[in-house]
């Protein structure tokens, strides 16, 4: 009977500290959930407001472009979706449009050898100055791209848009890139 009380002290004894253990362990798991919940919060918050940053440099540089070339900021986001669509850094379509102004008002005001591109194209310049940038962009895109002979096609390019026509070349050749880069 003696040995049946110390053991059954014992096995009290036990059940007490495992008890105290276990209420232990779920005091830590609490406090390390809601240590993980508040980590989660601030990993959220501060997702968001990236998020809001990126979207905030978003509209800053897609405004700074509509003002460098004319072009309104959604034309210039999809253009810049047809060139990134194409291989071409989205960051290349202010200085190429710039570039494509600047051939249009050589060709019209000094006439030359950039006249002479336009006209080899089909395009006419007084009607070509009358349109939106984008709709001139548009209009040599198609001009450019209907000329089979390659060596052509890359000069014409050049012409107009400098060193980076020669990577224009692959967005000029997809004809349905800026509708593609419309319906993405």
């Amino acid at each position: 009977q003696t040995v049946a009380q110390a053991t059954g002290a014992k096995i009290g004894r036990s059940m007490k500290n495992a008890r105290a253990s276990l209420n232990s362990l779920g005091k830590q798991a609490l406090k390390t959930g809601a240590a993980m919940g508040a980590i989660a919060v601030a990993i959220g918050g501060a997702a968001m407001a990236k998020g809001l940053k990126m979207a905030a440099d978003l509209g800053g540089r897609l405004s700074d472009v509509a003002a460098q070339t004319g072009i309104a900021a959604g034309e210039v986001a999809l253009l810049e979706r047809a060139f990134a669509d194409n291989g071409i850094a989205a960051s290349k379509v202010g200085p190429t449009i710039n570039k494509m102004q600047k051939a249009i008002v050589d060709a019209t005001t000094k006439g030359g050898a950039m006249a002479d591109t336009f006209a080899g194209l089909g395009l006419d310049l007084g009607k070509l100055g009358k349109m939106s940038p984008e709709d001139q962009f548009a209009a040599i895109q198609k001009a450019v791209s209907g000329i089979s002979d390659p060596t052509q096609r890359a000069a014409a390019a050049m012409q107009i848009f400098g060193r980076s026509g020669g990577e224009l070349l692959t967005l000029f050749a997809d004809e349905g890139a800026l509708g593609n880069a419309a319906k993405s």
